[in-house]
């Protein structure tokens, strides 16, 4: 669980980077949010579900658990940033 994370190293860069990304959407769905994780995952030279476990680690608590895009759409930006910005300020 976290200590692999938290071991990741650049953890933090990732997460301020994911967090950018998800602020920077207009539209908080599913395409949306696949499309803007693909483009970081591409941006930073990293595979999509790189970023997964963290993301969900921040919203749900969870390393495992029901699928992270919708899940995370159905939270809803309002509640998942906050998360993710919480979940930063630990890491």
């Amino acid at each position: 669980g976290m200590a692999r994370i938290e071991k990741a190293k650049n953890s933090q860069l990732l997460f301020e980077e994911v967090i950018a990304c998800f602020e920077g959407l207009s539209t908080w769905n599913l395409p949306s949010l696949e499309e803007a994780l693909n483009g970081l995952a591409q941006k930073l030279q990293l595979k999509p579900f790189a970023f997964f476990p963290l993301i969900r680690m921040a919203t749900s608590g969870c390393t495992g658990g029901p699928d992270l895009l919708p899940m995370i759409e159905i939270m809803g930006q309002n509640r998942v940033l906050p998360r993710l910005q919480s979940f930063l300020e630990k890491l």
